[in-house]
């Protein structure tokens, strides 16, 4: 069986997956600092690669000569090594591939959403599943407030910021930790009033909460419902509410509005949300200041639900409302993977929309099951220099002066994490909770 050393080195993955000094001010100069041990690990510890497509058998060897011929060779070997796709046709969940590992990431809220579904080996076997899990604890009290558990519900925004012969970054962005919003000043909307493209069978019905509703069946490619009459001033709502049953759908819905200085529906004011496709009826919240220029009179209001030929919606209410978010306001993450042919960074950031305090901390929380794990290492590094080895929990281990830490994954290989030296990477603690390896990562932020 096909085993791989998988390794994570605070903000650089030395082999495969890096994570980031998890810090709003973070980015540039931790990958420098931590380089140097980044490609010594790999040279250690990983194994000989085959570019995708080719063979174990050893190819014709280019017959190049000089100074850089092995540079030249390796070069060759590792181009055009990185793929990214997303899963499926709804785009609710990205995968980046390289020549030694895939990532999925959930960018939805269904489910384990706004988390790292999986990280496997090239062969398929999982080191981890549905974790990686950012969060921000407050001066407050000691609660964390979770991305995953964010009540935005709109999907993750995935963009390819730079990319070329070796290397891809997809840059996520629109989580954040607000975990409920409260409506005020709501005001629901006459959906009665439509202009439609390819469905049939609109019908006009009276809702449970007394609310009138509409139900159609999709007939065709591109089907949309465009909402007539709104008028709204965008100063007293922020928060859009429908509530959607969808059959046989592909679990998607572009909202798009008009507002501001717009004269129709564009892409810069539009918005993707993921639909429960069991049949039933659910409510979404849609922050409608996450659309471009939304600003003057709201001015129109379009749903694109899009599924097969002969399926059937019902949107039983719309609503407007100012919304006061509980939680952790003004921030929000970007997460960033840096994909190499043969190793993947992580970066995460925390960005404040407005001056923020009261920031204890952030961090992010990684589950391993421990049936998962064969073994498990932690070195820890006294002020002394001399390094202390420890395969299980103890009271002893100074989580401190932890210098790695790795879990021998059944059927994958070896997982870890390596913090540089410098404390840029802040700490990790490991406990064990509910059948679990706890593993989190955190740091104060700076300022703080």
């Amino acid at each position: 069986m096909s085993r791989k050393f998988l390794s994570i080195v605070s903000m650089l993955l030395a082999l495969l997956m890096v994570l980031g000094v998890l810090a709003s001010c973070t980015s540039g100069g931790v990958e420098n600092e931590s380089s140097d041990e980044s490609s010594q690990e790999s040279t250690e510890t990983s194994e000989s690669s085959t570019p995708e497509g080719g063979s174990d058998e050893e190819s014709d060897p280019i017959l190049i000569s000089g100074n850089n011929s092995e540079l030249i060779d390796l070069s060759n070997k590792l181009a055009n090594g990185v793929s990214p796709y997303y899963t499926d046709s709804s785009r609710n969940e990205l995968t980046i591939e390289n020549m030694e590992m895939k990532l999925g990431y959930n960018m939805t809220h269904v489910g384990d959403g706004m988390l790292v579904s999986h990280i496997s080996n090239k062969d398929g076997h999982s080191y981890i599943k549905n974790t990686m899990d950012v969060f921000i604890q407050t001066s407050e009290s000691d609660e964390y407030y979770y991305a995953s558990g964010s009540a935005n519900i709109a999907s993750v925004l995935q963009n390819i910021y730079r990319y070329g012969y070796y290397y891809y970054e997809n840059r996520l962005e629109n989580q954040t930790f607000i975990t409920e919003i409260v409506p005020t000043n709501e005001r629901t909307l006459n959906i009665s009033n439509l202009a439609s493209n390819n469905i049939d069978d609109v019908r006009s019905f009276k809702a449970e909460d007394g609310s009138r509703g509409i139900s159609y069946i999709i007939n065709g490619g591109d089907p949309w419902i465009h909402i007539n009459g709104t008028a709204l001033d965008t100063q007293h709502y922020d928060y859009l509410e429908v509530t959607i049953k969808a059959e046989a759908t592909n679990g998607t819905c572009e909202v798009f509005i008009i507002a501001g200085d717009k004269g129709g529906f564009t892409q810069d004011q539009m918005e993707s949300i993921s639909l429960h496709t069991d049949g039933e009826a659910h409510s979404y919240r849609i922050p409608l200041n996450q659309f471009g220029g939304y600003k003057g009179t709201l001015r129109g209001i379009r749903f694109d639900v899009n599924g097969v030929v002969g399926s059937k919606v019902e949107i039983s209410s719309l609503k407007v409302f100012k919304g006061e978010n509980i939680g952790v306001d003004d921030l929000a993450i970007q997460r960033s993977f840096l994909t190499y042919s043969d190793k993947l960074h992580q970066i995460i950031q925390v960005a404040a929309y407005k001056e923020k305090e009261g920031i204890k901390k952030i961090g992010m929380i990684t589950k391993i099951p421990v049936d998962s794990v064969d073994k498990m290492i932690i070195n820890v590094k006294s002020p002394k220099g001399d390094s202390t080895l420890y395969s299980e929990l103890s009271s002893k281990i100074a989580w401190g002066h932890v210098k790695y830490v790795g879990f021998d994954i059944k059927g994958a290989g070896v997982f870890g994490f390596i913090l540089p030296y410098d404390g840029s990477g802040g700490s990790i603690k490991i406990t064990e909770e509910d059948g679990n390896y706890v593993i989190e990562q955190s740091k104060v932020p700076s300022g703080y």
